[in-house]
């Protein structure tokens, strides 16, 4: 027995000595494996490419890029400040530079920056008051609400966050497939702050949050500005990053003496002057600095993207010889391996279990949910998030809405943060126009006015000729809108005989109705309506005082309304795309007796067409009867024709050639087209033509007396309101017509 158990025990010492051998050999393998991937890591060289801001100049980057791209530079590390920041954060969650180079030239970047709803997609409510005024005041109970920029840059967050759905989730943005980073500016210390973890989205944003033009970002306790006011160029940042080799491009304004005479770049120049405060100590850690040629090139330029993303190419390029040379000194003659983009980002889908909302005080739920219950329980692309986020904000019930994903394995979250709009609002604008005169334009909104959903509204024209509109609307989603309508309007109107002007007609239209309203959708509505119109008529002329009765009147009439709108021009006075179509029926009595019962129908169509970037094509159609033959001057359902300011009124239709109201008909047909030409950004060239058929008897429309016009325009779009002159010839008036218009009307 004690032989078996000496020969069992022999070989157990044996195994474990074996046992043991091997484990210390495996150690040996790892720690050599590990000292010699750390020794060939830390020999890999680390290329760095830091991208400065400027504004819409650091499209520039794209370019550069591109060519770095074309060399076969590989970065693992990219700073950036400002625009910098947006394309150096784009390009390191893997967007190569052909797909930035689409998508800064597809992007709409002066409607980005204007933050507004567009007007075609606004409801028919909201749509009314977005052409009148240039300045508006929020307020609050009693206080003015006042923001820390002019554009409060909810376009441009959901845009960034769009972008950045493929990386939602990660906090850490050296997880990135490039390690990223970029530059803040604390507002309160004066100090920089580096951005390198949290939200991609909002530190791209805090980065180029420009003072006073954009909103500043809170961020863990920080009020963050432009990182571009304590360090625009960030390179030492890419230095501390571990960067062996660091490739800069460097688009800041920095502008010539000559360029110093423009306000805009002294404004610039001085507001990021200490950006620029560490560079000449920098700059020894670059390799190699590109610098595109950008003069002329504001920092507003961004309907330039495609001419300065040239630029920044044509940049590198000048300098391909020095940066093929680095490139063989870093990586030898094979080449570098290349950043694979996720093509299909753009078309990954995304699920939504749940759409959470963060901000809702007053707005009710019932609103926000009939919005994105089509949403929610999906999946879906990055392109219908963004639809959603547009139909959210597209309510007007929010001044400020942003978005983040949260994914979950097979769930997903959007939160939806929103800060409501505030309890009222004043508005103002002037107006100087060939008819009216000077105008000052006044405006009140008041939100949530006795019942939530309730608001109540007066746009007030001061001028020689004063309008006053009031309503009190409560309106749902789901059920017709109830509203009360009053207005009162003077207008002032010659009376012609055989073209030529025999007197003056001055006219008070009075008005009060309760209507209802069913919006189909934010683009088209039907409604009904009960109400009473008053004109009071008044002439000049040189007679008897036996006779001034018979030259003043006053006529009262009672009518049911019916009616449909649809609108989605992206203009209302100079419109490019889109279109409009309006119909009136009113039924109307003027003493309750039934044989004294006419029906007045009015029917208006315009279809705009862009058939180029600079070509665009306007055709427009009126037709209306009236079942009575109604006597001229007396009676507010005739149509009143003449002049090129478009009333937004009742039955007046414009008409070239002709004086305003020159012309009051039964009966009308009507046809205009007006091509256009834009010849600068905003500036265009049209050829209104006009030609109409009328009659005081419906019967009588088949007996042509064609009347025809044709004139001349140039229009501008500028900020303060449309800026239009016109100069116009008829069939009937033989001499040259002349129109101005300078802002906004109603």
């Amino acid at each position: 027995m004690k032989t078996t158990s000496v020969r069992k025990k022999a070989p157990d010492a044996g195994c474990e000595h074996f046992t043991c051998y091997i484990a210390d050999v495996k150690r040996f393998i790892c720690i050599a494996l590990l000292f010699i991937f750390c020794t060939v890591r830390a020999q890999q060289p680390r290329v760095a490419f830091v991208l400065s801001g400027g504004g819409a100049r650091g499209f520039a980057h794209v370019g550069v890029l591109q060519v770095l791209e074309e060399i076969g530079f590989k970065p693992v590390i990219i700073t950036g400040t400002s625009m910098g920041s947006v394309v150096g954060g784009m390009y390191a969650i893997g967007y190569k530079s052909d797909t930035l180079r689409r998508i800064i030239e597809t992007v709409d970047w002066n409607d980005l920056f204007y933050d507004k709803v567009k007007r075609e997609n606004l409801n028919s409510i909201a749509r009314e008051r977005y052409d009148r005024y240039v300045v508006r005041l929020d307020f609050e109970g009693k206080k003015i609400v006042s923001y820390s920029g002019f554009v409060k840059g909810t376009k441009m967050h959901n845009l960034l966050t769009n972008l950045c759905l493929p990386v939602s989730g990660i906090t850490d943005f050296s997880k990135f497939p490039v390690a990223f980073s970029c530059i803040g500016t604390d507002i309160q210390t004066g100090k920089k702050v580096l951005l390198n973890k949290g939200s991609l989205p909002d530190a791209i944003r805090a980065s180029m949050a420009i003072p006073s033009l954009l909103t500043s970002v809170e961020l863990d306790g920080k009020i963050l500005v432009d990182g571009g006011l304590t360090q625009n160029y960030p390179i030492i940042e890419a230095k501390e990053m571990g960067a062996d080799y660091i490739i800069g491009v460097d688009v800041g304004t920095k502008s010539t003496r000559d360029e110093l005479s423009s306000f805009l770049n002294i404004m610039m120049e001085s507001m990021f002057l200490h950006g620029y405060q560490n560079y000449e100590y920098e700059k020894e850690f670059l390799s190699i600095n590109i610098r595109p040629k950008l003069d002329g090139i504001s920092p507003l330029d961004f309907d330039k993207a495609d001419s300065i993303v040239k630029l920044g190419e044509a940049a590198a390029r000048a300098q391909y010889a020095e940066l093929k040379q680095l490139y063989e000194k870093i990586y030898g003659q094979k080449p570098a391996k290349q950043i694979v983009t996720d093509t299909n980002g753009l078309n990954k889908r995304y699920p939504v279990s749940h759409i959470q909302f963060e901000g809702l005080q007053h707005v009710n739920e019932i609103q926000t949910q009939s919005v994105v219950q089509r949403f929610e329980g999906e999946k879906l692309t990055s392109g219908e998030i963004q639809r959603l986020v547009d139909d959210l904000y597209n309510t007007n019930l929010f001044y400020e809405l942003q978005y983040s994903y949260q994914p979950n394995e097979h769930e997903g979250t959007l939160h939806v943060k929103v800060k409501e709009n505030t309890r009222g609002e004043f508005d103002f604008g002037i107006n100087y126009n060939s008819y009216h005169e000077a105008s000052l334009l006044l405006g009140l909104q008041i939100r949530r006015a006795i019942f939530k959903g309730a608001i109540l509204k007066a746009d007030i024209r001061l001028s020689s000729m004063p309008r006053l509109d009031v309503s009190y609307i409560y309106q749902s989603r789901f059920k017709p809108s109830l509203s009360i309508d009053a207005s009162v309007n003077n207008i002032e109107q010659g009376l012609f005989q055989n073209g030529k002007r025999i007197t003056t007609s001055y006219n008070v239209f009075s008005s009060l109705y309760l209507r209802s309203r069913i919006h189909i959708s934010n683009k088209r509505l039907i409604g009904a309506g009960f109400g009473f119109e008053s004109l009071s008529n008044r002439t000049d002329a040189f007679i008897e005082l036996d006779k001034i009765k018979e030259l003043t009147s006053t006529n009262i009439a009672h009518n049911i309304h019916l009616f449909y709108r649809a609108d989605t021009r992206d203009d209302m006075y100079i419109p490019v795309r889109g279109s409009k179509t309006l119909i009136d029926i009113y039924v109307a009595n003027s003493k309750f007796i039934l044989n004294q019962t006419w029906v007045n129908i009015f029917f208006r169509t315009e279809k705009h067409i862009k058939l180029t970037s600079r070509w665009h094509w306007g055709n427009y159609l009126n037709a209306g009867m009236n079942t009575n033959q109604l006597q001229p001057g007396k009676n507010q359902y005739m149509f009143t024709v003449g002049g090129m300011l478009d009333m937004r009124f009742r039955n007046y239709i414009p008409f070239a050639g002709l004086e305003f109201g020159q012309l009051m008909t039964n009966n009308i047909l009507h046809f205009r087209t007006r091509p256009g030409f834009r010849i600068f950004p905003n500036s265009y060239i049209t050829m209104p033509c006009d030609v109409m058929q009328t009659s005081d008897t419906f019967m009588d429309m088949s007996k042509l007396n064609l009347i025809y016009a044709g004139g001349l325009s140039y229009e501008y779009r500028s900020p303060l309101g449309p800026i239009q002159v016109n100069v116009s010839r008829s069939n009937v008036n033989r001499s040259l017509n002349f129109f101005l218009n300078m802002g906004f009307w109603f």
